[in-house]
């Protein structure tokens, strides 16, 4: 009945998020939100409930715009990678057009992933969408 396997895991599982959510408010109360956002990255990882995931989520969009602006556009994109993961493409949409207009100008790397994952979500929303445009549409015909 007791299965001690079950008992240590549900207890090392208690024992991260625990873990996660004192380092985070101590982040907080000390203006580190770089650190809190990379933390509540951390928490998401980790198998929570449903509530949960949402709590984080609404947590990590209220501490995105308080992290220093060089970092912005980092941290919108790993937002957004983690909405898109949720199936919540439009608003990782959103944040990604976001994160292109806070971008350095020479951080072409994170340009580039910005731009992949505007595609990836593009594509996701409308998986249709460059099959059936008028260059090849001609090359397309019915016969039977």
């Amino acid at each position: 009945m007791n299965d001690p396997k079950r008992i240590m895991s549900l207890s090392v599982k208690f024992d991260k998020k625990r873990f996660y959510k004192q380092h985070i408010a101590i982040a907080m109360e000390n203006n580190l939100f770089e650190c809190a956002f990379e933390l509540n990255l951390g928490l998401l990882e980790l198998k929570i409930s449903k509530k949960e995931k949402e709590e984080t989520l609404c947590a990590l969009k209220d501490i995105v715009h308080r992290v220093p602006q060089n970092q912005l556009a980092r941290c919108l994109y790993k937002l957004a990678v983690c909405l898109a993961r949720q199936d919540k493409l439009g608003e990782a949409q959103k944040l990604l057009k976001e994160a292109l207009e806070a971008l350095d100008r020479d951080d072409e790397h994170l340009r580039e992933k910005i731009e992949n994952e505007l595609y990836e979500i593009e594509h996701k929303k409308h998986p249709l969408r460059g099959i059936f445009n008028k260059s090849n549409e001609d090359d397309l015909s019915l016969e039977f």
